[in-house]
């Protein structure tokens, strides 16, 4: 790898606490039912808090209660899109050298 095709953090603006994500979801906390239209909401506010920033492993463990394993594959492809590591614990940046894998 060389020095000019990694570049970490530069376009990161922060790693995403738990506390940020509990304020996303302070709106919700009153209602013992979510609607599915309310679901999907916090699924789509995830995502794009996501997609340009990493997060640590307490809130990703966090997270996991709220991302299907199909919501969990947007939000890596929208990352890989935005040229971060698809893993939202990794802040890896690279304008050139991120793939969208291979569909089998």
């Amino acid at each position: 790898m060389n020095s000019q095709s990694y570049i970490s953090n530069q376009n990161c603006e922060h790693l995403i606490s738990i506390n940020e994500v509990f304020k996303l979801l302070e709106p919700y906390g009153n209602i013992s039912l979510l609607s599915a239209k309310d679901s999907n909401t916090i699924i789509f506010k995830l995502i794009e808090l996501l997609m340009e920033n990493s997060c640590d492993s307490t809130t990703l463990k966090y997270l996991s209660r709220f991302l299907t394993p199909k919501s969990y594959e947007d939000l890596i492809t929208e990352r890989i899109i935005n040229h971060y590591c698809g893993y939202p614990l990794c802040s890896y940046y690279s304008k050139s050298n991120i793939n969208l894998p291979s569909k089998k």
